[in-house]
């Protein structure tokens, strides 16, 4: 799909971590020849990610509660861990955003990577539904998620 922004909506967000590319063109200078085009494109495009993800995904996508906004209501940062909160900031940049729903119980590991246990409910005793990430600076600086822990 297409857009005219350089960045991505939420929904947008959502869309792309189910697979979908979206790309900006034409940035801030459009006519309505360029408009017309997106929006055939995006048209033909729609259907096959229906078909794909189901009929709902743009309800979904639109639902979605997907932020980049640090909200540190919903960060639990183990005290001596020396995370900061920059740096979960530049994780959920790095990661295309947070569940407003999740609260993140965060550690640092031995060999220096970002622990985060994802935690789908209020409960921090680490539920079965808990996820773990584990993050790492790669040789360029930039936030990378570890594959294994």
């Amino acid at each position: 799909m297409v857009n005219f922004l350089e960045t991505k909506t939420p929904s947008e967000k959502y869309l792309t971590k189910r697979g979908v590319e979206i790309r900006p063109v034409a940035g801030c200078v459009v006519d309505n020849q360029i408009i017309g085009h997106a929006k055939g494109f995006n048209r033909v495009m729609k259907r096959g990610i229906r078909e794909k993800l189901g009929d709902d995904i743009f309800i979904r996508a639109e639902q979605s509660k997907i932020s980049t906004d640090l909200n540190e209501s919903s960060l639990l940062i183990k005290p001596g861990s020396g995370v900061t909160l920059g740096t979960i900031k530049e994780i959920i940049q790095a990661r295309g955003g947070k569940e407003l729903s999740e609260i993140w119980e965060i550690d640092k590991g031995g060999n220096g990577d970002i622990k985060i246990w994802k935690i789908p409910t209020d409960d921090t005793a680490h539920p079965p539904g808990a996820t773990i990430e584990f993050w790492y600076r790669d040789d360029l600086g930039e936030w990378k998620r570890r594959l294994t822990a």
